[in-house]
């Protein structure tokens, strides 16, 4: 996968001294074709929507409220949970706030982790508005949840 960083390099050069992985950015039609292809089987989305989950989702996402990331004792359960996996992708309805949050704790607390093996870490650019903007309505479920 092929991502922009979503912190600034000032913010990347902090996160590395701090022993905290980077978190990038994957646009809509990047995470689609990625689930479309064998890579799907290594691929952990989250959806760290709360209430606002009602709506539809990515197919396969697991809902996470953004609430669980404030207690690092859960984080670690999820770094531990998702250690096996190549990539952990966070959104939430925009990406804006609770799915970059969410992402940087869990990238925090994977870089502390004494783990053979850590996935990256990516935040779908515009969130679970976005992904229904680009029209990959094929890789989602539970749209008539309104």
């Amino acid at each position: 996968m092929r991502a922009s960083p979503v912190c600034a390099s000032a913010m990347t050069r902090a996160c590395a001294s701090r022993n905290v992985r980077p978190v990038s950015s994957i646009e809509a039609e990047e995470l689609a074709a990625h689930l479309r292809s064998d890579a799907r089987e290594s691929t952990v989305i989250v959806d760290v929507r709360d209430t606002d989950f009602k709506g539809g989702n990515i197919r396969g996402a697991l809902n996470i409220p953004s609430e669980h990331f404030y207690n690092d004792a859960q984080v670690d359960d999820l770094v531990e949970r998702f250690a096996q996996s190549q990539y952990v992708v966070f959104h939430c309805m925009f990406s804006q706030q609770r799915g970059p949050f969410c992402a940087t704790k869990f990238a925090s607390r994977l870089g502390a982790a004494q783990l053979p093996q850590k996935p990256q870490v990516f935040v779908l650019e515009r969130g679970f508005s976005g992904w229904l903007s680009s029209g990959n309505l094929d890789l989602c479920e539970n749209l008539e949840d309104t």
